[in-house]
């Protein structure tokens, strides 16, 4: 009898870590990076440097203008740092671009946000056509995703749009050097995420998501509706698995978890 309530303990932990399980935010995801033309390395992340909305190191740094990742001799590889065999390929009419080439404020070294948003791809539809990125053999079988923008004018109203999905815009009223922002001292970031569809009432924002995907591929791009700028800056995009694991694999993190129970109970 002494066993039985170490059984019933472990099978009640068991059953709280499979409804509390979030796909979304504990499963791998992919970083791509877009990087200025300065190359200086202020838009570079180092492996082990946090960044993005789904906060994740291991971004891949992408640093060539109209071209892809193969061309870079890039491997994408993922949060945890597995090669993944992504491969993204994109064009932008106005070449790569840093916030801080216009501003004077260089990010915060250890702010992986600041740096991850100081640079980008850069173009508009009168310049070229704007940034566009396709994406291909993803390796999730469901998946969001997330791409940031950062203009260098405050002012101006984005559109970012998944190609053969939906349009979001985005009004961004700030301007890159300011408080929470690429400001060079802030230890945070401010993220927003657009919501508008319609292109009226656009609220200040400064990245789109895109959920419910589950193909291998996806484009999505940018351009600019009005304002001040001149052109779109596509910074980021974040893969992110929302792939739920088999009910075998939940099955053995219960047996797991159980026999560590047991065993401490037996120590």
């Amino acid at each position: 009898m002494k066993h039985l309530p170490t059984l019933f303990c472990g099978a009640v932990f068991f059953a709280t870590a499979s409804v509390s399980f979030s796909p979304a935010y504990g499963a791998a995801s992919i970083g791509l990076n877009f990087v200025g033309g300065n190359n200086n390395g202020t838009d570079t992340l180092i492996p082990t440097l946090s960044a993005g909305v789904v906060p994740q190191t291991n971004w891949n740094n992408l640093t060539g203008s109209n071209t892809n990742s193969t061309a870079d001799g890039v491997t994408v590889v993922d949060s945890t740092g597995a090669a993944t065999g992504v491969t993204a390929l994109w064009t932008n009419g106005a070449g790569n671009y840093d916030n801080s080439s216009t501003s004077g404020t260089a990010p915060l070294s250890t702010n992986g946000d600041q740096i991850l948003l100081n640079g980008g791809i850069w173009g508009a539809t009168p310049r070229g056509g704007g940034p566009s990125v396709t994406v291909s053999n993803v390796p999730y079988s469901s998946y969001e995703v997330i791409v940031t923008s950062l203009l260098d004018h405050g002012g101006t109203i984005i559109s970012t749009t998944l190609v053969g999905g939906s349009t979001v815009y985005a009004n961004q009223t700030q301007n890159p050097a300011d408080a929470g922002y690429i400001d060079g001292t802030s230890s945070s970031f401010t993220y927003t995420q657009a919501t508008d569809t319609t292109g009226t009432g656009t609220g200040l924002a400064d990245y789109a998501l895109f959920s419910g995907l589950s193909g291998t591929s996806f484009t999505v791009s940018e351009d600019i509706v009005s304002g001040a700028a001149t052109a779109a800056n596509l910074s980021s995009i974040e893969i992110v698995n929302l792939t739920i694991p088999e009910p075998a694999s939940l099955f053995l993190l219960g047996v797991a978890v159980l026999g560590f129970s047991s065993r401490r109970r037996a120590v």
